[in-house]
């Protein structure tokens, strides 16, 4: 199995009860906030204290970080986007070969007399682009991408991934969910009425942030936790520490390994 396809709660179930060494180490972060990018304006842990998940993190977003991504590919399955500050990403997994292939699309509806009808007939031309082999991911789903000028492959062109996967963050990479805190979110009013806090107010995943700002974040928005590097035996992760007992979830403060809150 290509454990690096899965995503990290797929990682959790697959390896439930491994007998691999489970470890942490404290990050060494200076004190004080941290640069950080425009749009990240704060974050929030959730312990998920009724289960054995890793603690989740919602970031919150003074407006929608990737808006505008452009994308790379150097021959791999991976497929990564970036902004155009250069500080928030997404990845797509997919391994099928791209060629030039043929589509269809809708122009406009032909009725008689210029009148609706039930005979009516939609008429569509076809057009020609570079694409991906369809695969099942999102459930199918296809996604253009328009590819950065020095991408290794397909340089400025315009690519369709047919079904592409999601998976975990390539090294290098955390994954982040979050909230864009627009005019909408602020004021709506089924939320305002129940002073639900913004956190639970739904989100998005799928971005990805660098390692480094991810530490900065939980360094600048939760400065009374530890930031810990944590190995699962499937997989290290960045992880902020419980305040009373100084370890990340999951360990006693002398290391000890759990396996369930302590």
């Amino acid at each position: 199995m290509a454990y690096d396809d899965l995503n990290d709660d797929q990682l959790g179930a697959v390896m439930a009860g491994t007998k691999q060494t489970k470890s942490f180490e404290i990050i060494d972060v200076p004190a004080g906030p941290r640069e950080l990018p425009a749009w990240l304006i704060d974050c929030h842990v959730n312990w998920m204290d009724q289960y054995g998940n890793r603690p989740a993190i919602m970031a919150k977003f003074a407006y929608n970080p990737a808006k505008a991504l452009t994308w790379t590919n150097d021959g791999s399955k991976v497929w990564l986007g970036t902004n155009d500050e250069g500080n928030c990403f997404e990845c797509h997994y997919h391994n099928g070969r791209v060629s030039e292939q043929e589509f269809e699309r809708f122009v406009r509806w032909d009725t008689p007399d210029g009148k609706y009808a039930m005979d009516c007939k939609a008429i569509k031309e076809t057009y020609r682009m570079l694409a991906t082999t369809k695969q099942e991911g999102y459930g199918g789903r296809g996604f253009d991408i328009q590819m950065s000028e020095d991408s290794p492959k397909y340089p400025g062109q315009l690519v369709r991934l047919q079904g592409p996967w999601h998976g975990g963050a390539p090294k290098g990479f955390v994954n982040l969910s979050g909230i864009t805190w627009d005019e909408e979110h602020r004021n709506d009013k089924f939320y305002n009425r129940r002073r639900t806090p913004w956190y639970r107010r739904g989100g998005c995943f799928g971005y990805m942030v660098t390692e480094q700002t991810y530490i900065d974040m939980l360094a600048t928005f939760v400065p009374h936790m530890k930031t810990a590097r944590v190995n699962l035996g499937y997989g290290i992760y960045i992880e902020p520490c419980r305040p009373e007992t100084g370890a990340p979830k999951h360990f006693l403060a002398d290391g000890t390994y759990t396996g369930r809150n302590p």
